[in-house]
């Protein structure tokens, strides 16, 4: 009797607990019915095909008014075309010019003709000025920043004087250095200017 007595309480609900329960009940029931309400409460609309083909074909006639990709592409460039090329400007479509240049003597608005990036053809200028040279073709390739498309487009262009020409060069210059008559002067290596440099008696290299 004790047993039946202690099961008794444990299943006894207070009023306010029944209440809940009716109500988590009703709820529960309403979730499940609602997708089966759903179409009656909701009303469908209906398409109207003719009228979707019409609409179809008035976007497909809007398209073959648009002007054609080089049109656009011509009127960007005249858009532009005032620009200074060395800028680097995002979306640039400045078209590339290709003609034969010496990578040591090339200036920075020669190498963006050319269809470089900003970028690159200032790497090319540090690269010179930190002394690196181009002796051969290949050496164009030293600049980190230059793509392998890029110099394989550039590289039947790239012009570089041959060794007679550079000790020919060089033997012209040691005559004219030869020429000018040899001064000594006190002087400062760390501000001397290359003119001063040639009068004490130095080779211009």
């Amino acid at each position: 009797m004790k047993w039946i007595d202690g099961l008794k309480n444990y299943l006894y609900y207070t009023r306010q607990e029944r209440n809940g329960i009716v109500v988590l009940l009703v709820l529960a029931i309403l979730l499940f019915a609602l997708p089966l309400l759903y179409p009656f409460l909701v009303s469908q609309e209906t398409i109207n095909a003719q009228e979707f083909q019409l609409a179809t074909d008035a976007f497909r006639a809007s398209l073959s008014n648009l002007p054609s990709k080089q049109t656009a592409y011509n009127n960007s460039y005249k858009k532009n075309s005032f620009k200074f090329r060395g800028e680097e400007q995002e979306g640039s479509t400045l078209p590339a010019e290709e003609f034969p240049f010496n990578p040591n003597t090339a200036s920075k608005e020669d190498f963006v003709t050319l269809g470089l990036s900003g970028k690159t053809a200032k790497s090319i200028l540090n690269y010179r000025s930190k002394g690196g040279q181009f002796r051969k073709v290949e050496d164009f390739k030293k600049i980190y920043t230059l793509s392998d498309t890029d110099y394989q487009r550039l590289r039947p262009y790239i012009q570089l004087p041959s060794k007679e020409d550079v000790l020919a060069a060089n033997n012209t210059t040691i005559q004219e250095a030869s020429t000018v008559a040899i001064e000594t002067f006190s002087f400062d290596p760390n501000t001397a200017t290359k003119e001063e440099f040639l009068r004490l008696g130095l080779s211009a290299k």
